[in-house]
């Protein structure tokens, strides 16, 4: 069984926090002051057995017995991400050019 929805109906269904919370994340634990840091792994490190203790949820989940392996991530989540590590790319070429212009 797979379970796929936008943010906010995701974060009710797994008795998750608001989305400008601290732990804002419903698939792994990083949290808001972690956002821009692009050497950061963003994977999926919650598991439904234990998500009472992560910090963020304040309910049990209501569909529990879908495991995290089978929460689709919406495309916001995975753009998002996408759009950091290209925006960091960027200004690292951008830095690189500016120091070194006659290597480029």
């Amino acid at each position: 069984m797979y379970f796929s929805a936008d943010w906010k109906f995701l974060s009710i269904c797994l008795g998750f926090n608001s989305a400008n919370s601290t732990f804002f994340c419903p698939w792994c634990t990083i949290f808001k002051k972690e956002i821009a840091d692009t050497n950061k792994e963003w994977t999926i490190t919650k598991q439904m057995k234990n998500i009472n203790t992560y910090n963020g949820h304040y309910s049990i989940p209501l569909f529990n017995m879908i495991s995290f392996d089978y929460w689709i991530s919406d495309e916001l989540h995975i753009m998002l991400c996408i759009t950091d590590r290209l925006w960091n790319l960027l200004l690292q070429k951008l830095v690189i050019s500016m120091i070194l212009p006659e290597k480029l």
